[in-house]
């Protein structure tokens, strides 16, 4: 879970949350009030992995323009002209913004959408405070918008809602339309709360709303009431936002009464619509991430190769010393050379006898053969001529004779008992053969091998 640090730059003080997102939720770990220079020493020393700020510049212009109907990837570049041409004297400028919907405008369908418009020459002083100390600012939000985030997820959109929210000794309270921020305005104050001069306040913003704007808030809600709100109180009535179980089970109540905006910045994810960042800074920011990440790569690559030089060195350290060795062994091996040499010619004298031998004792022994073939007995059979042929490890036999029986049935019979009876001689493999029935008249051939 990455740390996260939300800022929340008030009228009065500034308020920092720190923590950590959860599939729960929002865990906070500490929340403080500072001063510019406290801030300084903070950032200083602070190691958190995501930086949210929320600003409240008494320059910033809410306003709310009309575009065509267009895709979504191109409502950026339509919105930011259509600002720059009703406000050029903000420029340079940077713009939230918020689509409400389309709806027909003389004859035709127009978008409606509600834009935040900050100088940067007023978010400047923030961008350095935390450029100075190396954080880079991951999203810079406007503090209406963060709030009116909070708003849209437990009150009823259908009617315009007026909003206070209690800083100490400023208020903030801005005109929510259709879940979008249309007017904004931060009023001083004497002391936390809302006595008779706040409540004044409200009423002539409400009026303001009205007569200025043609919107009449439907209700008054306090997002942060420190204490219960006086119904008896002159008016305008004054109405307590329910905040979601979710949000107030396991949070102190001043957390969500003193550090609201910082709070719902780092638990309320917003979109990418409502970051006020220059688009300058967002490429230096670019920039910076793809530098670390070629650093974080090459520190990685020089790892590796450190270690295969180190691998090499070994492997090299190995091969020499067994290079060494081969070398001290070098002074024994003309003796084995000369040793092996006598042994070879040695061997290629003896070789022309060897090879008779071995072809003698290889090919198969005639006169045994003709004896095992003479030693057969088989009833009604008589073998009349032998022809051998010797090859070079095998004899080819050729056997002619007949069968003296007195039927053919007989004369089969006897014919295979003497291919049988060849078989049972070692070494002998049956070849082809014929048998001629009526002369009773056969030829065998066989092979025998050692």
């Amino acid at each position: 879970m990455a740390r996260i640090t939300a800022v929340s730059f008030d009228a009065d003080e500034i308020r920092v949350v720190t923590g950590r997102r959860t599939r729960s939720g929002f865990i906070v770990e500490r929340s403080l009030q500072l001063t510019s220079d406290q801030l300084d020493a903070f950032l200083q020393h602070d190691r958190a992995q995501e930086y949210l700020v929320a600003v409240n510049p008494e320059n910033a212009q809410f306003e709310t323009i009309t575009i065509p109907p267009v895709e979504t990837k191109l409502e950026a570049t339509l919105i930011k002209t259509e600002a720059a041409r009703l406000h050029p004297e903000l420029l340079p400028f940077s713009c939230s913004w918020r689509v409400i919907g389309d709806l027909p405008q003389e004859g035709r369908t127009v978008r409606k959408v509600a834009c935040c418009l900050v100088p940067h020459q007023s978010i400047e002083p923030v961008l350095k405070t935390f450029t100075r100390h190396g954080k880079p600012i991951s999203r810079l939000v406007a503090a209406p918008v963060a709030l009116a985030a909070l708003v849209r997820s437990v009150a009823n959109l259908a009617e315009p809602l007026l909003c206070a929210h209690d800083a100490g000794t400023s208020k903030l309270l801005f005109l929510l339309e259709d879940g979008a921020v249309t007017f904004s305005r931060t009023i001083s104050s004497q002391e936390p709360g809302w006595d008779l001069f706040d409540r004044q306040n409200v009423a002539m913003t409400a009026d303001y709303c009205f007569q200025s704007l043609r919107v009449r808030p439907a209700r008054v809600l306090v997002l942060n009431p420190a204490s219960e709100l006086d119904q008896d109180g002159p008016p305008p009535r004054l109405e307590a936002l329910q905040l979601p179980e979710s949000l107030q089970s396991g949070l102190a109540p001043e957390i969500m009464q003193q550090y609201q905006v910082p709070f719902m910045l780092a638990a309320w994810p917003l979109p990418a619509t409502t970051n006020l960042l220059p688009d300058s800074y967002r490429s230096a920011r670019l920039q910076q991430t793809v530098l670390q990440r070629s650093g974080q790569l090459f520190a990685a690559a020089s790892i590796v190769l450190a270690l295969l030089i180190i691998q090499q060195l070994f492997v090299l350290r190995t091969v020499t010393a067994a290079i060494n060795e081969l070398q001290r062994q070098q002074t024994g091996l003309s003796e084995v050379f000369q040793a092996h040499r006598s042994a070879v010619s040695e061997r290629d004298q003896a070789l022309p006898v060897l090879s008779v031998i071995s072809g003698l004792q290889a090919a198969p022994d005639i006169p045994g053969t003709m004896v095992a073939i003479d030693s057969l007995r088989v009833p009604q059979t008589s073998i009349n001529t032998l022809v051998a042929r010797r090859d070079q490890e095998s004899l080819s036999l050729q056997l002619s004779g007949t069968v003296t029986a007195t039927s053919f049935a007989a004369t089969q019979e006897r014919f295979e008992a003497l291919q049988s009876a060849l078989q049972q001689i070692k070494g002998i493999t049956p070849g082809p053969y014929q048998l001629d029935l009526k002369t009773q008249a056969f030829t065998i051939e066989v092979i025998r091998k050692p």
